[in-house]
């Protein structure tokens, strides 16, 4: 019989000073942090996890797929937002095809996300699709409902 062992997550935030961090206020501020995906030829799931000033605590890239998509686990979204401390945060991923147009699926996560945040009293701020120089912002748009 095969033994199992526990696998823990540990995440180690490591900070020089509050000032340094980056501060997210539109979804311009969050794109410069996140336009280096627009090069990837597979989907990657990122996520800014922030302080409630919105200053930037981690940047993770939390799922990685497919050309066309990739599985997104809400549950350990949340529990790395809870072990970081964050009371906000920003997902994104990235179009490989270059259209920045959210998928029906893409509309569906976010809603399930921002659902899910909310029983922990955190924030999504936005959903910020990233395609050849450009982006899609759910909360532009007027999607999000926080």
């Amino acid at each position: 019989m095969t033994e199992y062992m526990k696998q823990r997550l540990e995440t180690r935030i490591i900070r020089e000073s509050f000032n340094d961090l980056p501060v997210i206020q539109t979804a311009d501020d969050a794109y410069v942090l996140l336009k280096d995906l627009q090069s990837e030829m597979v989907e990657k799931f990122t996520v800014l996890f922030m302080d409630t000033r919105h200053r930037v605590l981690a940047l993770v890239v939390m799922f990685s797929g497919g050309m066309t998509e990739a599985v997104v686990d809400v549950r350990i979204l949340i529990k790395t937002a809870l072990d970081i401390g964050a009371t906000a945060f920003l997902i994104a991923h990235n179009h490989p095809s270059g259209d920045p147009k959210p998928s029906a699926e893409d509309r569906a996560i976010t809603k399930k996300i921002e659902q899910a945040a909310r029983l922990f009293d955190i924030r999504l701020l936005d959903h910020i699709v990233v395609g050849h120089e450009n982006f899609f912002s759910f909360a532009n748009q007027g999607i999000l409902v926080s």
